[in-house]
Order: C-alpha cells, then sequence, then structure tokens
C-alpha cells in the first residue's frame, strides 16, 4: 500500500487506500485487453519505412530499434500506471486526472 501525502498552498491531502481494494489479476479483462493490443500493434506496414530509414539497415539495428522502441514504451507505460495504481487501488478511473480532487 501506498500511503500519498498532497501539500499546495496551505492545504494537505492524505490517502490511503483500502487494503481489499486492490486486484492484482482479473481474468475477465483480458479480451478486451487483447483487443487494445492487437489494435495498437497493427502498423506493421509502415515498418518497412523505419527498416528502409534505417542508417546501414542490418537485421541486427533492426533488432536493436525494436527492443528499445519497445522497450521504452513499455516502461514509460509501467512508469506512470503502477504508481497510480498502487495509490488509489481498484478504484482508478480510466483518466487518472479525474481520481484528484480539484479543490484541494
Amino acid at each position: 500500500r501506498v500511503f500519498m501525502v498532497h501539500s499546495d498552498q496551505g492545504y494537505t491531502n492524505q490517502y490511503m487506500p483500502e487494503q481489499d481494494s486492490i486486484v492484482w489479476f482479473n481474468v475477465n479483462g483480458i479480451p478486451s485487453a487483447l483487443g487494445i493490443i492487437a489494435y495498437c500493434f497493427a502498423c506493421h506496414d509502415i515498418a518497412f519505412r523505419y527498416y528502409n530509414t534505417l542508417f546501414n539497415p542490418t537485421r541486427y539495428r533492426w533488432i536493436l530499434l525494436i527492443l528499445l522502441s519497445m522497450g521504452s514504451a513499455m516502461g514509460l507505460s509501467l512508469l506512470l500506471s503502477v504508481p497510480a495504481y498502487l495509490t488509489f487501488g481498484n478504484n482508478v478511473n480510466f483518466n487518472i486526472l479525474n481520481n484528484y480532487n480539484i479543490y484541494n
């Protein structure tokens, strides 16, 4: 559990999620998640243009480009999503900014 304290303009807001509000794995969301992942990777037709724009295109450089781009996208996604989920628990909204109170 994560204890979050936010202080701004003299106001202090403290939030601690309930112990039972964190669900670590939910099988019901797998079909929609696979659909989103399949849609996100539908840009495979542009891959040939990326390969041709590489300086000295070799198989090693192409694999390195793919690993670095996918790894950085996954790392950035995890860097932003895991702390938000641990902060708000299972009550997190799709738009993370909607979880914050605008009056505090």
